[in-house]
């Protein structure tokens, strides 16, 4: 499926270059995004770059002060939850969602915990919900 879903955002990134695009509305993650910024970071993806989770995905703040993506359900069938003990602000929570958007794009469902290093080396751990809708991240 990804193939495919990597071929319509690929698609998606051409038609914007039309005259008079102003924006890109990817619904899976009820975002929208400039017309260039969409392009760029998309054709990146494509070319081997890193996942564009700032417009393919989106992230919104949990009620607990973590942070939980929207719209990678289309790319791996679960969102992905951040504790807020991984967060020293948003901005960091931010970048290290987008690391393990990438990384959950590449890999695909998770069905089993895996440990990873973050950014800063500190292990992190990441497993299934139980109802298996979400990818839950939390210090090790």
């Amino acid at each position: 499926m990804l193939p495919v879903i990597r071929g319509t955002a690929w698609l998606t990134a051409r038609l914007a270059a039309l005259p008079k695009v102003q924006a890109v509305a990817w619904h899976p993650a009820r975002t929208w995004s400039g017309p260039q910024y969409f392009r760029d970071s998309v054709v990146r993806w494509v070319d081997g770059g890193a996942f564009p989770g700032l417009g393919l995905t989106a992230l919104a703040p949990t009620p607990e002060g973590g942070l939980q993506s929207e719209g990678l359900t289309l790319f791996t069938g679960q969102e992905l939850r951040l504790e807020p003990g991984l967060m020293t602000d948003r901005a960091s929570g931010a970048r290290l969602a987008l690391r393990l958007l990438h990384w959950l794009v590449e890999n695909g469902k998770l069905d089993r915990q895996v440990r990873l290093n973050g950014p800063s080396g500190a292990p992190l751990l990441l497993a299934p919900s139980a109802n298996r809708r979400f990818v839950d991240a939390w210090q090790a």
